[in-house]
């Protein structure tokens, strides 16, 4: 019956007219054209004139824009919500840096962009600049956990520590993703305290999924820290809240082949086909425990490690995954020596086989 008056222009308090912003369809044209200068440049290999031409342009837009105190950036699809901690909530809400409208919008329009520039700083050993391409974007944890994986993939954990305390600097709750990258990075630069600090730090943060557990395990693997290994798989056991997949077992046949304790391997073995099942077992799997075998024998490496397979081919398994085997065991370095092997040695190696096939 009555037509609702229209909406007037908002005001001020003291009724002078909103500040005036640009469009958002002039902040994407822009952040289009800047993100389309950057992967030019990117295609170059000048990793530096990219970070430049970033810096210059939120340098000289992104201060007249207002910041935007809620956006925390992109997310890989739903990863957010499956591994939202109870503390997000009560982050500070203090505005975030490079937060404004064309920042934001570069943001959008550059994160297809992320593994590329950050592959080619890992490539390049550049990770000062991918530490400085990270933060001089609006906040966003994909950003950062990829970046936490460059850092361990070139085993640098300071660079790690640094890309660890964007999340801090950002007002954001470091998540299991968060974690599981430091303790990677700290794992495979050999910084055994500082990998165990981040999962004790993990399971007091209610951040510790699978993921995280793994990457301590897989650590453990790396120093060949059996016990370690085991107790935290142990844990994991425990936990309803997690639970052991393939890679558990994986890095702890692995952890046992760089502690030469076949028996153990043989265990954990065991415990995977009565977790997980049989058909659970892949070619990494089988190639740990060949390579457990190996360790497990000294000089007759070789040797035994190709009776294990003469073995293995004689039972129902793929013929993929015993060459796959094949090739990631050391089955090259057979010696005259190898032939001195005790009977006692060859009755561990085939008790392995019979329990992993």
């Amino acid at each position: 019956r009555s037509r609702r008056a229209p909406r007037r222009a908002s005001t001020t308090r003291l009724g002078a007219p909103p500040a005036r912003s640009r469009p958002a369809s002039s902040h994407d044209a822009r952040a289009r054209e800047i993100v389309a200068r950057f992967d030019r440049t990117l295609r170059r290999g000048d990793l530096e004139g990219c970070v430049a031409l970033l810096s210059d342009a939120l340098t000289e837009d992104g201060a007249d824009d207002d910041a935007d105190d809620g956006w925390v950036g992109r997310t890989r699809d739903d990863d957010e919500k499956k591994r939202r901690q109870s503390g997000e909530e009560s982050e500070s809400a203090a505005p975030a840096a490079n937060s404004s409208a064309f920042a934001r919008a570069i943001g959008r329009r550059i994160a297809n962009s992320h593994k590329d520039f950050l592959g080619a700083c890992g490539a390049q050993r550049r990770i000062d600049l991918a530490l400085t391409y990270a933060s001089s974007l609006p906040p966003d944890r994909r950003l950062y956990a990829s970046l936490l994986g460059v850092c361990a993939r070139a085993r640098d954990y300071s660079a790690a520590v640094d890309a660890f305390r964007l999340y801090a600097d950002s007002s954001l709750a470091p998540d299991a993703f968060a974690y599981s990258g430091l303790i990677s990075a700290a794992g495979k630069a050999g910084e055994m305290r500082a990998a165990k600090k981040a999962l004790c730090d993990a399971i007091d943060a209610g951040a510790c999924d699978d993921g995280v557990y793994n990457s301590f395990i897989d650590a453990c693997a790396r120093s060949g820290d059996w016990d370690a290994a085991r107790e935290t798989a142990t844990r994991m056991r425990d936990d309803p809240r997690v639970r052991p997949n393939v890679r558990t077992y994986n890095s702890l046949i692995t952890a046992a082949a760089k502690a030469r304790n076949v028996r153990a391997a043989k265990e954990a073995l065991r415990e995977l086909d009565e977790d997980l099942g049989r058909d659970a077992a892949t070619d990494r799997t089988y190639g740990a425990a060949l390579a457990a075998v190996a360790a497990g024998v000294g000089v007759a490496a070789g040797a035994v490690a190709e009776d294990v397979v003469d073995a293995v081919l004689d039972e129902p398994v793929a013929p993929s995954i015993v060459r796959s085997a094949r090739d990631i065991t050391p089955l090259n370095s057979a010696s005259a020596a190898a032939r001195t092997t005790t009977s006692d040695r060859r009755v561990v190696v085939v008790d392995v086989v019979v329990v992993a096939r």
